[in-house]
């Protein structure tokens, strides 16, 4: 497919993020060279591990190998183009990645991988963890909210470990199916690739129906319960779906132990919808 389309794009909004190389070259399977102006190879890279993959496409750990010494790694995501919406999945998510990427605050690869790897380790986060954990995710999602996105994409698996326990400190990832709400209209194609089963928002399982940041604060709240049960409140959706009529519970028995106050925010940011009038209630 022609990636043509998003040369525009690029020259816009990507003009102080190029690497200063004349062009990225492949070699040989899962190596690639960089060159300048005139040719000359100045950075060979492969890859080494692949960390993910999802509907976009595959992230890779890529060295550098020409220069050892330098001992560098770097994270690349290689999206699928043979996807009918490359162009605008590749504007977007790029866009959002511009936008919350700051000097002050560089990308960088996260050696401790994501929170579902230690959630299927079974370990164990305490009350004092947890909440934590949870008021990064919740400023982030903030930050994100104020500039008109919404993540969509919320879950365990992408949540990223920069310090494990019990200083926890971790950062929000993939930016794949991120949206500005400005600009995004809800459809058919649109939502069937961000449904991840257990960390959807009811909203968005209905394609007719037009939703709010208000997505990001339910699988918010999915991700708090996980972080204290193991496991996500809702894995199917019919019990998802009868507990949003108003005919099935809410699963509070599980949570056992768990403070009033994280239970009292994992219900809050998961409310009850009766009509569609109390829909956009979770902010």
């Amino acid at each position: 497919m022609d990636s043509s389309g998003l040369d525009p794009f690029l020259n816009k909004h990507f003009r102080y993020w190029k690497l200063g190389h004349a062009s990225v070259v492949p070699v040989a399977p899962g190596i690639c060279c960089h060159t300048n102006k005139k040719g000359e190879p100045i950075q060979t890279w492969g890859r080494v591990e692949c960390l993910g993959s999802g509907s976009f496409g595959n992230v890779w750990k890529e060295e550098i190998l020409n220069v050892p010494t330098l001992n560098r790694v770097r994270v690349v995501k290689q999206l699928h183009k043979e996807q009918s919406n490359f162009i605008q999945v590749s504007r977007r998510e790029l866009y959002a990645m511009t936008t919350f990427s700051w000097e002050t605050a560089p990308k960088a690869y996260v050696k401790h991988g994501d929170l579902q790897r230690y959630i299927e380790l079974g370990v164990k986060f305490p009350d004092r963890e947890a909440p934590l954990i949870m008021s990064q995710i919740a400023r982030a999602l903030k930050c994100m909210h104020f500039q008109g996105f919404v993540h969509r994409d919320l879950k365990p698996s992408n949540i990223l470990v920069a310090a494990e326990g019990p200083a926890w400190s971790v950062k929000i990832a993939d930016f794949g199916a991120a949206a500005n709400v400005n600009d995004f209209r809800p459809s058919k194609e649109s939502k069937d690739y961000i449904r991840t089963s257990g960390y959807t928002a009811p909203e968005l399982v209905d394609s007719s129906q037009a939703y709010t940041t208000a997505v990001d604060i339910w699988a918010l709240g999915a991700v708090g319960f996980c972080l204290l049960v193991g496991v996500s409140p809702f894995y199917k959706l019919d019990d998802m779906l009868e507990y949003c009529a108003g005919i099935g519970p809410f699963p509070t028995c599980v949570l056992g132990a768990s403070s009033g106050f994280s239970i009292d925010f994992i219900l809050r940011a998961m409310i009850q919808f009766r009509t569609k009038d109390c829909r956009y209630n979770r902010h």
